[in-house]
């Protein structure tokens, strides 16, 4: 269900040709960053050169029990992070390590 989210919402950036980026949810997750956190930055890296040109770059990111929408604005150089449970205290640290690599 999560893959066809995610591919509608690329095709329809494409359609309306909108400066937005998408990372891989599978990709950005907790579980693959802490089983192989080198993979996932250097698919940070490729993907981010590829869309250097793109004002946004979102993707989902499941913290092992909750999933939050992360926003990358490389003009701003800010990460937003959406959640909806925020008054829960999470650490992100991990992402936020694979963000700053």
């Amino acid at each position: 269900m999560l893959f066809l989210i995610h591919r509608c919402m690329i095709l329809e950036t494409k359609a309306h040709a909108l400066p937005m980026g998408f990372l891989d949810p599978e990709t950005m997750s907790l579980s693959t960053i802490t089983c192989d956190k080198s993979y996932v930055v250097d698919y940070m890296t490729k993907a981010l050169k590829q869309l250097v040109k793109k004002d946004c770059i979102m993707f989902a990111h499941d913290t092992g029990d909750h999933w939050i929408l992360v926003a990358l604005i490389p003009r701003w150089c800010k990460v937003l992070y959406f959640d909806s449970m925020r008054s829960e205290p999470r650490d992100h640290s991990l992402l936020k390590n694979v963000i700053n690599e």
